[in-house]
């Protein structure tokens, strides 16, 4: 599990250091910086990939745009610095060192792993060696050797949309699920006929969409001959009426999704989710964080969170140490910062932050 980052450089995140735990929550005002720290993190991924190409930084859900754009611009900061990103966990701690390079276009690259690459650079038998072909060598023995925080190569920023969700035959760039929710079926064609799951596994999300008051049973269905895909959804009040996956309710399909992303064996291990509450009832969301950190412990998942819904942050219990809320906000100069917030005795989280007690609030409003 990733302990703690470090995030240097990287558009409005000029130097901040994040300590995670397994289940993290991360709340504040529209243009705080909540994205940034994603995508920091799945650039992090993406170079320790070795893929730092617009295309696959899209399909990790980065904002891909100009690299001088990525780069934070604050005028008293220092635009020649690389950016810098460091993954700890309990026994690993890799610094990923990233520049521009302009030939004959400008593109990202890796110059530096750092800590192995430190302790080449001091060993007698590489002194007449340049920083380069250090560095190379060191990426070839984190890569043979495994040192790689292999957490963080297949980190992704997912933003599902109901539109992705409904459409059952669309594929994914990334497999088995996109950041926009592309390939649900997919997952649940693997739960149904993949050795590695049984029908516990779809007990198991049966079990959660109860928290749905009105559903009844769930079924996905695949055609091998037409290669039709669908959703076979029953409702407990109409028991003579089946819904599909254009029919069904949008908060069914968003909890199918999450429940489906944190149980599945082939779904990263360590990834966020941009909004959470969407198109939930805040109520339901209080329960769905609930069950989520249950199945984040259980299929040993690591996961960021954003929200702007109040209710998400009671289904934290900020006294268990896997559980962690941060509040991001700019400071004086503009540059992103992340409090991390103690337990609040006596209120319901929901109310500190509406109230203003940790802060999270849009300053221009009162």
């Amino acid at each position: 599990m990733i302990t703690e980052i470090k995030i240097n450089n990287f558009k409005s995140v000029a130097d901040l250091t994040l300590p995670l735990g397994r289940f993290n929550v991360l709340i504040g005002a529209n243009g705080s910086g909540k994205s940034n720290i994603l995508e920091a993190i799945a650039f992090g991924g993406a170079a320790s990939a070795d893929k730092l190409d617009n295309e696959f930084l899209a399909s990790r859900g980065i904002r891909a745009t100009s690299t001088h754009l990525m780069k934070s611009a604050f005028s008293n900061f220092n635009f020649s610095k690389p950016i810098q990103l460091n993954f700890k966990n309990e026994i690993d701690n890799v610094t990923y060192s990233i520049e521009e390079e302009n030939k004959p276009i400008t593109k990202w690259v890796v110059k530096e792993i750092e800590n192995l690459a430190h302790l080449l650079k001091n060993d007698n038998s590489f002194k007449n060696h340049d920083n380069t072909a250090i560095s190379n060598l060191a990426k070839r023995i984190y890569k043979s050797t495994n040192r790689y925080i292999t957490r963080i190569d297949n980190f992704i920023i997912y933003s599902p949309e109901i539109s992705s969700l409904r459409k059952f035959e669309e594929e994914s760039q990334i497999k088995p699920l996109g950041v926009k929710g592309e390939g649900l079926f997919s997952v649940l064609q693997i739960f149904y006929e993949n050795e590695n799951y049984g029908p516990e596994t779809i007990d198991e999300i049966r079990k959660y969409l109860h928290i749905i008051e009105w559903f009844d049973d769930f079924e996905a269905i695949f055609d091998k001959v037409s290669g039709r895909k669908s959703l076979v959804v029953k409702d407990r009040n109409i028991p003579d009426v089946t819904l599909n996956q254009t029919n069904v309710n949008e908060g069914f399909l968003f909890l199918l999704f999450y429940i489906s992303l944190i149980i599945s064996k082939e779904t990263p291990t360590f990834f966020a989710i941009d909004n959470i509450e969407a198109s939930l009832h805040p109520l339901l969301c209080e329960e769905l964080i609930k069950i989520l950190v249950k199945l984040a412990k259980k299929h040993d998942k690591q996961i960021i969170l954003t929200t702007h819904n109040p209710f998400v942050l009671d289904g934290l219990d900020l006294n268990d140490p896997e559980q962690k809320l941060f509040v991001v906000r700019r400071n004086a100069d503009g540059k992103t910062i992340a409090d991390t917030i103690s337990p609040v005795k006596n209120i319901k989280l929901s109310e500190a932050w509406v109230r203003g007690r940790i802060g999270g609030n849009p300053e221009t409003i009162e």
